[in-house]
C-alpha cells in the first residue's frame, strides 16, 4: 500500500498539523484562516494523517504473525467492552485513601489490565463468548495433549 511506503511522511505531517492546531487553539492569532471551521478541519486532517501513518508503520514492519500481537488483537474488543467495569471499581476502591494521584493512576491501570486479561482468558477466549467474537478455537494445551496421547498410543 502507498501509505505503508510513506508512513513517516503521513505520521510526522500529522504530528505537525496537530501541533499547529494546538497552537492556534491555545494562543494563535484570530484571522479568517483560523475560524472554528478551519481549526476543526486542521484537527481532522492531522488526526487522519497520524492514523494513516501508524497504519502504514504496522503494514510495513509488522507483517509477520506474532503470538503476543495476535493475543492482544483478539482480546482488544473484549477489553473495550469491559474496561469501564474494572476501571470504575478500582477508582471507587481507591477513593479517599489519600495516595498521590500518580500512584492511584498506576494502581488503577494495573488492576484494570489484570482484570481485563484474566477475565478474557477465563471467561471469554475459549467460551461461547469467544466463539461469537472470533469463531471456534481450541485451547492450545488440549490440542497438543491430544496429539501427544494419540502419538503415544500408536
Amino acid at each position: 500500500a502507498l501509505f505503508a511506503r510513506r508512513w513517516g511522511l503521513n505520521f510526522f505531517l500529522g504530528l505537525a498539523l496537530r501541533g499547529l492546531h494546538y497552537y492556534l487553539v491555545q494562543s494563535g492569532p484570530r484571522t479568517p484562516w483560523t475560524s472554528p471551521l478551519a481549526i476543526q478541519f486542521l484537527d481532522a486532517l492531522g488526526s487522519w494523517c497520524v492514523v494513516l501513518g501508524l497504519l502504514g508503520l504496522f503494514f510495513r514492519y509488522m507483517v509477520t504473525d506474532r503470538p503476543l500481537w495476535r493475543y492482544l488483537a483478539d482480546s482488544a474488543f473484549w477489553c473495550y467492552l469491559a474496561h469501564f467495569f474494572f476501571m470504575e471499581h478500582a477508582q471507587l476502591w481507591l477513593n479517599g485513601r489519600g495516595w498521590p494521584w500518580t500512584v492511584q493512576y498506576l494502581v488503577v491501570v494495573l488492576i484494570t489490565w489484570i482484570g481485563l486479561f484474566a477475565s478474557y482468558e477465563l471467561f471469554v477466549r475459549y467460551t461461547f463468548v469467544g466463539r461469537a467474537l472470533h469463531g471456534p478455537r481450541q485451547p492450545p494445551e488440549e490440542g497438543r495433549l491430544a496429539a501427544l496421547s494419540l502419538a503415544a498410543s500408536n
